[in-house]
């Protein structure tokens, strides 16, 4: 990950423990009435909220990989409009990886629902920007929403 990259910090670490960069890609849009389009995703451990992406893959440009995180969690496909803003988070996961993500935010224009998530414990939906901002499973994910949500 480049040390140049911009964006505050959220988070904290867990001491004793060594943080790998992730670089990661999410997704900011909505329906014609204002709702967000986020993901409801059920763990082990419970239920959390978030926007569409995630990790990016090897070589994966953060472009392609909210395109293709948008159509696997959500079945929506979307084109992006470029980067919005960028934040890190530190990520305590429960498989025992600590991440911290390198996140860059991009507002995309929704361009057709091909069908229902192709991951079986995602599924789309569409909350209030408050409730949005609120269920925010990461910091960094809410305060870019509330950004971004302000702008409008």
């Amino acid at each position: 990950m480049p040390d140049a990259f911009e964006g505050p910090r959220f988070g904290t670490p867990r001491r004793g423990a060594i943080y790998r960069s992730q670089a990661a890609a999410f997704a900011l849009f909505t329906d014609p009435q204002g709702a967000v389009a986020c993901v409801e995703i059920e763990r082990p451990y419970g239920i959390c909220w978030d926007l569409p992406g995630g990790r990016c893959e090897l070589g994966e440009t953060g472009e392609d990989c909210v395109v293709r995180e948008c159509r696997e969690e959500t079945g929506w496909e979307v084109r992006s409009t470029g980067v919005y803003l960028r934040a890190r988070q530190y990520v305590d996961r429960s498989n025992g990886d600590t991440l911290l993500y390198h996140a860059a935010y991009y507002p995309c224009d929704p361009i057709g629902d091909h069908g229902d998530s192709c991951e079986p414990d995602h599924r789309l939906v569409w909350l209030d920007p408050d409730e949005a901002i609120a269920r925010m499973r990461h910091m960094a994910t809410a305060w870019v929403l509330t950004r971004w949500l302000e702008r409008a």
